[in-house]
């Protein structure tokens, strides 16, 4: 009960202070990798106690470093890279409600406003084969470094490694099944141009039709989107609720981690009035508000919740859930939590606007084109889109 490995890091203790100062984070596969990279200087460095990376792990790093710069460092074999790829899918996941994952290094473009990320991924491999542990303590704790200030992010770590493979792909049927492997990361490349670029890119280098590499994975993204939207339309708004019912539940979480004990008033006036739109989570802010008004410490907050809805188990359950997501907050400084819930907010507020967008023109095709009431529903869905894309 005192030692669960999925909610322990090794080497945290003496590497928290390191990660705030460096904004970033070394996730390594060994105990003794960590030793090592400690030992030599590479003080931000944590790893697992003998176990996968678990979402409660990233929960825990997320306190520490508030542009979640999270570098993976596992062993260049076959298993590390599989450990690499999980790893990755594991903090992608965990960090879903916040932005997406860094996808390219432009600035100018990932900086703006429509581009925001949860979290910077980025793989140090080492050359010639060694773990962290045995290239640090031959090479020293400053090569290790230059490896880290050089590490390709976790898209073109996944590319280059697939593009190894390029030797062994002669016949058409080969180069298809690595192309095919290959599109299956860019289909993920949010900007067009970005994603043109990395096929021009693998096009050449795999000596493959470029516009027929394109078009491929244009269909294959189709397919993929087909899946999703046509038969089985029911899953979409399934799919958007649990994002929303999860991003929702992240914004209250905040309200029940250590870090909002002096910052509760502040908080609340950050929330737009209609953000919490969950018939369940409306019931449980509204209470949050009701006790707040006399408590002001967060455990004792906690405890009163627990009291107020002890016979109603769905919303006991929901307040478990709070608790834990609270801990991904705890320790922040108030700006940092400040800056968390911001972007919360801004997520939540695109999402309900993208599903208000879709009822309206939903409406507009069942009314006949020359209705007066069609004009009226062109024109509000013409102000929605204008106002969810900032034009003037």
């Amino acid at each position: 009960m005192i030692y669960n490995k999925s909610k322990i890091l090794f080497g945290l203790n003496s590497a928290q202070e390191a990660i705030k100062t460096e904004d970033a984070v070394i996730i390594m596969e060994g105990y003794f990798d960590v030793i090592s990279a400690q030992a030599h200087g590479v003080e931000n460095a944590v790893a697992s106690c003998g176990t996968a990376m678990t979402a409660d792990h990233v929960k825990l790093l997320s306190r520490y470093t508030k542009s979640r710069r999270i570098f993976l460092s596992f062993d260049t074999d076959s298993a590390g890279i599989n450990a690499t790829k999980r790893g990755s899918d594991v903090i992608k996941t965990t960090l879903a409600t916040l932005g997406d994952v860094k996808q390219f290094d432009e600035s100018h473009i990932s900086a703006t406003a429509d581009n925001k990320y949860a979290c910077e991924i980025r793989v140090v491999s080492p050359p010639q084969g060694k773990d962290p542990d045995e290239f640090i303590r031959s090479m020293g704790g400053d090569a290790f470094k230059m490896f880290i200030k050089e590490a390709p992010l976790l898209i073109d770590f996944l590319l280059n490694n697939s593009l190894k493979e390029k030797s062994n792909a002669k016949t058409p049927q080969q180069k298809a099944e690595l192309s095919t492997k290959i599109m299956d990361i860019l289909k993920d490349v949010n900007n067009k141009i970005i994603q043109s670029e990395y096929v021009k890119m693998v096009a050449t280098i795999l000596d493959i039709d470029e516009s027929s590499m394109l078009k491929e994975l244009n269909r294959l993204g189709n397919i993929d989107n087909y899946s999703v939207k046509a038969p089985i339309k029911k899953n979409v708004v399934t799919n958007s609720s649990q994002f929303e019912i999860r991003a929702q539940k992240n914004l209250l979480s905040v309200f029940l981690s250590d870090s909002s004990s002096n910052n509760y008033q502040k908080l609340n006036e950050l929330l737009p009035q209609d953000i919490i739109q969950d018939e369940t989570l409306i019931i449980v802010k509204n209470t949050i508000d009701k006790l707040a008004c006399t408590i002001n410490n967060v455990r004792e907050l906690t405890k009163n919740l627990f009291t107020e809805f002890i016979e109603d188990d769905n919303l006991t359950k929901i307040l478990t859930d709070l608790v834990e997501m609270s801990e991904a907050f705890n320790g922040l400084e108030p700006d940092d939590l400040e800056r968390a819930v911001r972007e919360n907010i801004t997520r939540l507020l695109r999402c309900y606007s993208e599903r208000e967008v879709e009822t309206i023109k939903k409406q507009y095709r069942e009314v006949n084109d020359d209705d007066l009431e069609a004009l009226k529903i062109q024109m509000q869905l013409r102000d929605k889109i204008k106002l969810r894309t900032g034009d003037k």
